[in-house]
């Protein structure tokens, strides 16, 4: 049985890496690991993949969209209203990919991960659903640094 502490050291190592690639990479995103991961979760989507998309849209907040800073998903196009903070961007995006949003869920509910992708943007873009998924890859095999009581004997 997993326990609520093991849940939240699961989901902060899952924060930390996507923090970490972000980092590494010199990505504006970097730091709303917990957020992008937790949001994923709760939506019952691979943790990586809100994080991926911000990447590919956005350089993870790099290219944001020109008329909305926080729309760092191209969410629709960069068209249409604008989020109040990346927080609202994420949560949008989380729960319409995932079919939690009524207004879109006919869209997504039900989807693998790939028909997801190719829903969000893989019309637009042939190679999307690879691009995508070969970043939430490297996220999941990202290194982080060890916590100091992990080292002692």
């Amino acid at each position: 049985m997993v326990t609520v502490n093991q849940q939240s050291d699961d989901l902060a190592e899952k924060a930390q890496k996507i923090d970490a690639y972000f980092a590494k990479n010199n990505f504006p995103l970097a730091g709303q690991g917990q957020k992008l991961a937790s949001a994923a979760e709760k939506n019952d989507l691979p943790w990586t993949l809100v994080a991926s998309i911000a990447v590919i849209e956005s350089t993870a907040g790099r290219e944001a969209c020109p008329n909305d800073k926080n729309n760092v998903f191209g969410w629709n196009s960069c068209h249409g209203p604008k989020f109040d903070s990346i927080d609202d961007a994420i949560n949008t995006v989380a729960e319409t990919i995932s079919g939690n949003r009524d207004a879109t869920s006919k869209y997504y509910e039900g989807k693998k991960l790939s028909d997801i992708l190719e829903t969000y943007n893989g019309r637009a873009n042939p190679l999307y659903v690879k691009k995508v998924m070969w970043v939430m890859d490297q996220i999941e095999q990202q290194p982080i640094a060890s916590n100091a009581s992990d080292t002692k004997a």
